[in-house]
């Protein structure tokens, strides 16, 4: 009769010690399955949820966290999933985050992890030295009904010399700069819904 030992061993300074136990024992390596190398997105969707990943060094690398963002940024179809979305990467740690109207680039700052970046979204942009807030907010209305898309905007914001904006998402606010730093404009990110083409739906991812 052929026996086989399974045996989890911890080096201590007393000497090895057996950590086996019902709950983690090695013989539970007899029920797995073999997988033919391809990944089920329906089984393992809500993996990045666990906090045993989430948590985990290598989730909270930049390059894996930028690619989670960009997961999230996917599912972005209208101003009602924008709640989701902000939610979504809160959980991914985003404290806040720049996106730049030069080329749409965006800088994320995370409560978990070092400053992550994405690229260019569009050729550069030159953005006007004076800013003409008068402007601005008509072409930021036009944007929220809907009668411009992305890219429109963000030209409209450099001819109106508008740099960035930031978005807290803590404080729920989107702020607008000028290249000189000045404060142009704060709008408050309602709690329930976002409306409907707001700029910091579409971060330069």
């Amino acid at each position: 009769i052929s026996m086989f030992s399974f045996q989890f061993i911890q080096k201590t300074f007393a000497g090895n010690l057996l950590i086996n136990s019902k709950s983690f024992n090695p013989v539970a390596v007899f029920r797995a399955v073999i997988a033919d190398g391809t990944v089920d997105q329906e089984h393992t969707k809500e993996w990045d949820d666990m906090s045993v990943v989430r948590d985990s060094e290598f989730f909270n690398s930049p390059k894996m966290a930028l690619k989670a963002i960009e997961r999230e940024h996917e599912k972005v179809k209208s101003g009602a999933d924008f709640p989701k979305y902000i939610q979504a990467i809160k959980k991914l740690g985003v404290e806040e985050f720049v996106t730049y109207v030069s080329d749409s680039h965006t800088q994320y700052f995370r409560n978990n992890g070092p400053q992550i970046s994405s690229k260019a979204k569009y050729e550069p942009l030159v953005v006007a030295a004076v800013s003409h807030k008068k402007k601005f907010t008509k072409y930021l209305n036009m944007h929220q009904a809907g009668q411009t898309d992305y890219l429109s905007f963000c030209r409209h914001c450099a001819e109106t010399g508008i740099d960035r904006w930031i978005v807290n998402l803590s404080l729920r606010t989107c702020t607008y700069y000028d290249q000189k730093s000045q404060l142009i404009l704060t709008e408050s990110i309602p709690n329930s819904e976002f409306p409907s083409g707001v700029p910091f739906a579409e971060p330069g991812l």
